[in-house]
């Protein structure tokens, strides 16, 4: 009994040792591995759009690793049309994701497809890109992609310019516009507004839309002055746009409204100052002054002695028609 005992001791101590020399063992940080020398196997559909990135081994914990899928209308297999981006996926494989799925649109039209590691993605050209995984490339369709993209431009009072973009619905593939890093895809018959600043857009028929705003001929620049307008502060403060200029004004100083400056509103350093209602609220009563100027006494008293030497000259005419037979 005491000999199977002993046994069993050993045997138990024997099971453990194993397990704890390799919790010590290096292998755990064996079981990753970094990007750099990561690799990786995929399965690519090229008529569907998909590809499926797996990981050989997890990465470490910190590592990441991106790839991109991208559909794109072309010509046929034979012309020298220049692809033009379509449809775009993108996704990273890490520690805690070893395997990857992306899906994109394809065109119903000539297109290509593919699939590369990285994010450097070509939006338009006729090279595949360095980056591209083996076998992941695809050209096909049996008909020539027609797009009809239009971009209008409208400028807005409150200083936004509007974009409008549109497919006609005469096209037969899905238009595509990219701004910046946006991609945006309408249907035929379809169309969006952006609104910015300013705004580029390139469509896949290789056009580009510039447009920044400016401000409209109709927009209302200044109201008509009212019959009685608050008196303005002593120094007045030019709006903005510049000496004399008509802009509207953003936040007045002033109560009386904005006008049209012209040459008379100037003075010499070019200040602009409100402008002189056309229609006055009364008019000006006449100065009253409580003292005469001595020119005024002097008329006043030459009147007088007017008045008196030729009420004197009246008086001896009279007298003289009396004395006469």
């Amino acid at each position: 009994m005491l000999r199977r005992f002993i046994f069993l001791l050993a045997a138990s101590t024997v099971a453990v040792t194993p397990g704890a020399a390799l919790a010590a063992s290096p292998m755990a940080d064996q079981a990753c591995v970094s990007t750099a020398v990561a690799t990786y196997r995929h399965t690519f559909d090229g008529p569907s759009g998909s590809v499926t990135v797996t990981a050989a081994k997890p990465l470490c914990s910190g590592q990441s690793q991106t790839f991109a899928l991208a559909s794109y209308t072309t010509g046929s297999a034979t012309s020298n049309a220049r692809p033009f981006v379509y449809s775009t996926d993108r996704g990273s494989i890490t520690a805690s994701k070893r395997s990857l799925s992306l899906k994109v649109t394809v065109p119903r039209c000539y297109t290509q497809v593919e699939a590369i590691k990285g994010t450097g993605l070509t939006y338009e050209g006729t090279n595949a890109p360095a980056a591209l995984l083996p076998d992941a490339s695809y050209r096909g369709g049996t008909k020539e992609c027609a797009p009809a993209p239009t971009v209008t431009f409208d400028n807005d009072c409150d200083g936004t310019l509007t974009g409008t973009l549109a497919n006609s619905d005469r096209a037969t593939t899905d238009a595509v516009f990219l701004t910046g890093d946006r991609l945006l895809r309408l249907g035929p018959g379809e169309s969006r507004k952006l609104t910015a600043r300013s705004l580029t857009i390139r469509t896949n028929t290789f056009v580009t839309y510039a447009g920044t705003w400016r401000q409209p001929t109709d927009c209302a620049t200044a109201e008509t002055p009212t019959a009685t307008p608050t008196t303005p502060s002593a120094t007045p403060t030019p709006t903005t746009g510049g000496e004399g200029a008509g802009a509207p004004v953003s936040s007045p100083t002033s109560s009386l409204p904005a006008a049209t400056a012209t040459t008379e509103d100037l003075t010499d350093s070019g200040a602009w100052y409100p402008a002189t209602p056309t229609t006055p609220a009364a008019a000006a009563a006449p100065k009253s002054d409580s003292t005469m100027s001595t020119g005024s006494v002097l008329a006043i008293a030459f009147g007088l002695l007017l008045i008196t030497g030729g009420g004197f000259l009246l008086v001896r005419v009279l007298r003289t028609l009396r004395e006469e037979p």
